[in-house]
């Protein structure tokens, strides 16, 4: 595999590397951040739950003190001690209650009797120890407890907020107990407040509810005292949409990055490789035989500028050294023709020098036998090496062989 896609799979590989520790990470990190901004919403939610239950309570207390002052309901009070009372006391709670918003309004003897009912007229006379048990409480305390009403399947137990007021006439007290029903009117206000599914619940039953929440839900509960809870469920279908949007958002970005890195890591690969690529064509040059071949050194930079400087020196003078070889050996050459031709025309003269030699030896005989007369007389004969006959008798007094001249090979 080529340098140059090796280090752009290097680059990929790193990215996508980055991308799976960096995006997972980021995302539970985003996870926890947005459960938490939920946590903290549905918590401020609860504050605001009890900042309307507390409401509540003091609209009760309002309600209560302000019937407690008013001056129907000390008629109410004087009428209720005569014996008989008049029949409009039995009808007194009712005309009491309704304008000042309360859901629950009995008003008991100090036996606990009911002397005038508004939630539930059909009890004249008998006692009601729920609401009775209310005035034992401390005074402009807002109590939890059941109350029964009439429904279509006889009487039903619902929780209320109430709270008790003495009206006291002479020697005789009557007690004002009154409140609100946790009913769905209360549901239906929480639910606008909170946007949560609310559900009063008593006895494990839903007594009311309302609103609606998309799964997957977040439940919260409030205690209402001792008679039932108040049950809000929060939808969290916008934490995972926005989860689910900002995970699209990661994924895109990161296929973007991933592209982005695969283009980038390309190109940085193509500009450290393209110096060493013409490094490694101009090295086959120059073992095939081409010397003298030098690399651009534009495109390079630190460490590999100073590899190309190198190499362009070396083989600059590995040129020179070539040139020198060459014409040393051309010398060489040159001086090896000279010598084989001094040797080839040095042969052919021994010969002759030999030959002058002899005519030399000769003459200088002759000349020796014409200055002596009385010296014998001597012929000469060449010896050609066989047992020829010359042209004088070999058997002649005085006369001498010559021998050919030899030949003297070049050493």
């Amino acid at each position: 595999m080529r340098l140059r896609w090796t280090l752009a799979l290097a680059f990929i590989a790193l990215s996508v590397l980055q991308i799976a520790v960096v995006v997972p990470l980021a995302l539970r990190n985003l996870s926890a951040l947005l459960s938490g901004q939920q946590e903290a919403r549905v918590d401020q939610l609860m504050v605001t739950v009890d900042a309307e239950a507390e409401r509540l309570q003091g609209d009760v207390r309002r309600s209560m003190d302000e019937l407690a002052l008013s001056q129907g309901l000390e008629d109410v009070a004087r009428d209720a001690a005569r014996v008989p009372a008049p029949a409009h006391v039995t009808t007194a709670a009712t005309a009491l209650m309704t304008p000042r918003g309360l859901d629950v309004l009995a008003l008991l003897d100090e036996q606990g009797r009911t002397l005038s009912s508004g939630h539930l007229p059909a009890r004249l006379g008998e006692p009601d120890d729920p609401l009775f048990a209310v005035t034992k409480r401390p005074a402009r305390t807002v109590t939890a407890t059941r109350v029964e009403l009439s429904g279509a399947d006889g009487l039903v137990s619902a929780p209320a907020l109430v709270t008790a007021r003495p009206i006291d006439y002479g020697e005789r007290r009557v007690w004002a107990v009154g409140g609100v029903l946790l009913s769905e009117a209360r549901a239906k206000d929480l639910s606008r407040l909170t946007g949560a599914r609310v559900e009063i619940v008593s006895d494990g039953v839903a007594h009311a509810s309302a609103g609606s929440a998309a799964p997957p839900t977040l439940t919260r509960t409030l205690p209402v005292g001792d008679v039932a809870t108040l049950r809000l469920i929060f939808s969290q279908a916008d934490l995972v949409a926005t989860r689910s949007e900002v995970l699209r958002a990661f994924l895109g970005f990161a296929g973007v990055g991933l592209l982005l890195s695969v283009i980038l890591g390309f190109l940085v690969s193509r500009r450290i490789t393209r110096p060493v690529e013409a490094l490694t064509d101009a090295a086959l040059k120059i073992s095939s035989g081409t010397p003298g071949v030098t690399v651009d050194a534009q495109d390079a930079s630190g460490e590999l500028k100073g590899l190309i400087d190198t190499f362009n020196r070396m083989t600059g003078d590995l040129k020179d050294a070539t040139n020198k070889l060459v014409a040393s050996e051309r010398v060489a050459a040159w001086q090896e023709v000279a010598r084989r031709l001094a040797h080839e025309i040095k042969n052919p003269l021994t010969p002759i020098r030999m030959s002058l030699e002899t005519l030399l030896a000769a003459h200088s005989m002759t000349a020796s036998r014409a200055s002596s007369p009385r010296a014998p007389a001597r012929c000469w004969r060449r010896s050609t090496g066989s047992n020829a006959s010359s042209t004088s008798s070999a058997s002649s007094p005085g006369c001498r062989t010559l021998s050919s001249p030899r030949t003297i090979s070049p050493r």
